[in-house]
């Protein structure tokens, strides 16, 4: 039986995209993944209102990446950015996968500190200002 996901969360179109510049400065490259099937985009949504989001692709065999996560500042605290890791996690174990993964600036702290909490571990530095952290599902 495949887990419920959150409805607040929905997939968005192109045109859903400029309504999310409360969180996303660079709509214009999410635009192209989703013109080129690379990535799904999602965003939760509250009235009508877009206060977060994500990007979700997979780039290997049972790995699914998140990324393009952000949550609009007056909403960050309240257990949206959670929400939405919780989503993918969802939406790539009905896909069958059994892993996660995802980069992060180095000095990202906050972000860092809630996907530990999420149960992401340091895989790798991806440079010298970026790490990928991976989370089995």
């Amino acid at each position: 039986m495949k887990k419920e996901i959150d409805d607040s969360i929905i997939e968005l179109t192109i045109n859903d995209l400029d309504k999310c510049v409360s969180f996303w400065d660079i709509p214009s490259k999410l635009s192209e993944s989703i013109n080129s099937g690379k990535r799904k985009v999602f965003a939760y949504k509250v009235g009508d209102t877009y206060i977060g989001g994500c990007a979700l692709s997979i780039r290997e065999e049972d790995c699914g990446h998140f990324s393009y996560f952000a949550v609009a500042p007056d909403f960050r605290g309240n257990g949206i950015g959670s929400c939405i890791i919780d989503f993918a996690v969802i939406y790539f174990k009905n896909m069958g996968l059994r892993k996660m993964r995802l980069h992060v600036y180095k000095n990202n702290f906050n972000a860092i500190r809630l996907y530990k909490r999420k149960g992401f571990v340091y895989e790798v530095d991806i440079t010298h200002e970026k790490i990928a952290m991976i989370k089995t599902i």
